[in-house]
């Protein structure tokens, strides 16, 4: 069932990057914006 989920995710706000960090699915974020700073791990992580 691997096509029914997204397998790259865009994140437009903090709070989206947060869940998934917290989740454990941040191999799926390939994007964020640039006023995300939680968690802190994250805008180290994806520029």
């Amino acid at each position: 069932m691997k096509g029914n989920y997204p397998e790259r995710i865009v994140c437009l706000t903090e709070e989206t990057t947060e869940t998934l960090y917290l989740l454990g699915e941040e191999d799926r974020i390939v994007g964020i914006s640039g006023f995300t700073v939680r968690p802190p791990r994250a805008r180290k992580e994806k520029p």
